[in-house]
């Protein structure tokens, strides 16, 4: 994948064709120091090795179903609360900010806690 270095990584599978997360890193770059993994997120707290900084991603895949989306939100707001390096998220959202955006429906807004 990465021609001659070496890449690690970890993975939640899909449900279908829906979901499935996948986070790849070079080795030699980086070492992995904690992992979680929730419903919706993959999180790992990784330690540049030339540098010594440590910071986190979390990669998520935001569930298409209302009834799902509180509880995603819960889940990156608890994350959240755990870190106090620096911090990426990445991922799909599956989350419609402006209900303008969105033709023929309106929207709640669960999302609009962990924003503010």
């Amino acid at each position: 994948l990465w021609g001659r270095h070496s890449c690690n990584w970890l993975d939640i599978p899909s449900s279908g064709a829906a979901g499935g997360i996948l986070i790849l890193w070079k080795s030699e770059l980086y070492e992995i120091i904690t992992t979680e993994f929730g419903i919706f997120s993959a999180t790992v707290k990784l330690r540049e090795k030339l540098t010594d900084n440590l910071w986190w991603i979390t990669c998520i895949y935001g569930p298409s179903t209302n009834s799902d989306k509180s509880d995603f939100w819960t889940e990156l707001n608890n994350i959240g609360n755990l870190i106090d390096e620096p911090w990426c998220i990445a991922g799909d959202f599956n989350e419609i900010i402006y209900s303008s955006d969105r033709r023929g429906s309106s929207t709640s807004n669960p999302q609009q806690k962990f924003h503010d």
